[in-house]
């Protein structure tokens, strides 16, 4: 199922002759989750169908949606319908996201909790409609998807893997977290940087895994031969459905956490990317890099972040093979 089936369900919906208020059919065979329609004010929308004694949440509060408790019935019923038809367009990959988050619960008050929290997500995306993704996050997923593709296509490991290990861990946050270590992935445009800024002491902390790989994807921004983000997603999302179909599902909820828009048109218009290089290197000996642990002696309090900046000619030696990185993770 994509984002697309639901306008169809809902289109199939609102063709029933009935006196019901609400009609629904299930999300992807989910009791609990319903893809629902109201006849009397032609409103689409999803329903919780919860247990009675799951504990009532805060309402999220909410300019574009419609959300309430229905009261009356043996369940507890929860409604969310669009109220806003500006916001048509979006709402059917909302609505999707929203559902497939919610269906991965494994309790009805952690699916009522996964439920508002999402909601919540997109309604500061749609108040802050107008605003562009950054050139520096776009260049970041980019960089990160890219390497999925290096990771595979080399034979390192297969997508169900990469995908389950793609912004997997907590602290400190790394790109990739496989069984044997991790993987930190910076992106650049410069074609032979002077440096690569590293964002905090944690980053390149080797104590904190088995084993810290470091991976550098350098872009070429272009006009004409590169791709869009959401061309790149597209690509990767095909190449998984055909090779690990099981793996779709988690890789578009992943892509969503990440902020990745790719289903709104002419999102990332802006910018275009064509791969140049991509290098990998083991964090280990005497790897460039500041850790808490160089540190500890300064009793300094006050100091909020440390960012510093490695030199890239001085990772060379540090390089390893694709081979190696398989190996290695």
């Amino acid at each position: 199922m994509q984002a697309d089936d639901l306008v169809k369900i809902w289109e199939d919906l609102k063709d029933k002759e009935t006196s019901e208020p609400l009609i629904k059919v299930n999300f992807r065979g989910n009791e609990k989750i319903n893809i629902g329609f109201r006849p009397q004010d032609q409103t689409r929308g999803i329903m919780l169908v919860l247990d009675k004694d799951t504990k009532k949440l805060d309402i999220p509060s909410v300019s574009s949606f419609e959300i309430k408790y229905e009261d009356g019935y043996d369940s507890m019923l929860v409604w969310w319908g669009l109220a806003d038809d500006n916001f048509l367009d979006y709402f059917k990959f909302m609505a999707f996201q929203v559902a497939n988050e919610a269906y991965s619960a494994n309790d009805d008050q952690k699916c009522l909790s996964i439920f508002f929290a999402h909601i919540n997500r997109w309604q500061e995306f749609l108040e802050d409609k107008g605003k562009k993704p950054s050139l520096e996050h776009t260049k970041g997923l980019f960089g990160e998807l890219l390497y999925i593709e290096y990771l595979y296509d080399n034979q390192v490991t297969g997508y169900e893997e990469i995908i389950t290990g793609w912004h997997e861990g907590s602290d400190p946050k790394r790109d990739f977290y496989f069984e044997k270590g991790s993987i930190e992935i910076k992106s650049t445009t410069t074609n032979t940087p002077d440096k690569v800024k590293i964002n905090s002491l944690k980053q390149l902390d080797e104590s904190t895994t088995s084993n810290l790989l470091f991976g550098i994807v350098i872009l070429t921004e272009s006009d004409s031969d590169g791709m869009h983000l959401d061309e790149l997603v597209n690509r990767l999302i095909n190449k998984v459905n055909e090779i690990s179909p099981n793996s779709l599902t988690l890789f578009r909820n992943k892509l969503y956490r990440q902020n990745c828009f790719w289903e709104i048109p002419d999102y990332y218009k802006d910018w275009k990317f064509s791969p140049y290089k991509i290098r990998t290197f083991h964090v280990k000996d005497d790897f460039p890099r500041i850790t808490p642990d160089d540190i500890t002696d300064i009793n300094r309090p006050g100091i909020g972040k440390v960012t510093y900046d490695i030199g890239y000619g001085n990772l060379s030696k540090h390089e390893i093979s694709s081979s190696d990185i398989k190996n290695i993770v």
